[in-house]
């Protein structure tokens, strides 16, 4: 812990998930450790690293809170670890921020975020993703969805982010765990992410149900997050271009955002009405396969 909480100096629990980055991990806690905002602890949950991550952490970040798992917590798992650890150390006034490891940020964006919740107590305050190498363009601002039809619709993307006051607070309908800012009394009256229906890609389901339950969502857009075009564009969610052989690895893979199982229990998860939730599964399939055939390359790689 770098500090003490006060009422005025709330405490804000750093939960990162990681698994055999090293060097991504290294470059994301070097960010942290340069940080304006002192009073935060990290918490890294390894989830079996086996290219010396945590020995790397325990030599290089001795003050990062180091758990451990077996190597099947996967990321909604092993972030639920970290969130219990944060939620056994937090006061009712302090944060939980949950990062990824393949990010980097600047020296005032604890600052910046927790400015953003001042402002917005109750909310969830999420970050707007840019590429390191171009830093003014907005790679990932905001997403709003319509929730009969399940379209989404990105924000800002490709915009300059230069054209955006600082402190401007986006509302969102869903958030991401590529920093996002929650109050510890999310957790304490919605409960944890699900990792039973959700190893990977769990990190939109809970937001929305805080928002059902009276904690809305925001993007802040001085929190600002960097990540590298080569790690945004490997990703099976981010690609601009599919073959056939993407076909079951987008449908089916446990990393994958479009997984029909993890589509169907977010619909199952934050829809009450049966009909309501079957009208946007249907929506929400159709959407995702035109997205897939829409992108669909005949060309060899």
């Amino acid at each position: 812990m770098f500090g003490k909480t006060t009422m005025q100096n709330p405490c804000i629990n750093i939960v990162i998930s990681v698994f055999n980055r090293r060097e991504l991990t290294r470059a994301c806690l070097c960010s942290l450790a340069r940080q304006s905002y002192r009073n935060f602890q990290i918490i890294v949950v390894d989830d079996g690293s086996t290219d010396g991550t945590s020995a790397m952490i325990r030599q290089d970040f001795p003050e990062v809170l180091l758990l451990h798992g077996d190597g099947n917590l996967w990321w909604t798992g092993a972030v639920n670890v970290g969130v219990r650890q944060a939620l056994s150390l937090a006061q009712a006034r302090d944060f939980v921020l949950l990062l990824n490891d393949d990010l980097v940020v600047e020296a005032d964006y604890l600052q910046t975020l927790l400015q953003a919740a001042e402002r917005m107590p109750h909310a969830v305050i999420g970050s707007v993703e840019v590429l390191a190498d171009d830093p003014d363009v907005i790679f990932s601002g905001a997403v709003r969805v319509n929730w009969l039809t399940a379209k989404q619709q990105v924000l800002h993307a490709g915009q300059r982010l230069s054209q955006f006051a600082r402190d401007h607070l986006e509302p969102v309908s869903i958030q991401h765990g590529r920093g996002a800012l929650y109050p510890v009394a999310v957790f304490k009256e919605v409960g944890l992410f699900d990792d039973r229906h959700f190893k990977q890609c769990g990190d939109t389901e809970l937001p929305r149900r805080a928002a059902l339950r009276g904690f809305p969502l925001y993007v802040c857009y001085g929190a600002v997050v960097k990540t590298t075009a080569a790690q945004s564009g490997k990703n099976i969610n981010t690609q601009a271009r599919y073959t056939l052989r993407d076909f079951r690895k987008y449908f089916f893979d446990v990393r994958s955002n479009c997984r029909l199982v993890y589509r169907w229990y977010f619909c199952r998860n934050i829809f009450t009405n049966p009909l309501a939730r079957l009208n946007y599964f249907c929506f929400d399939v159709l959407r995702i396969t035109w997205r897939f055939f829409s992108r669909l390359s005949f060309r060899q790689p």
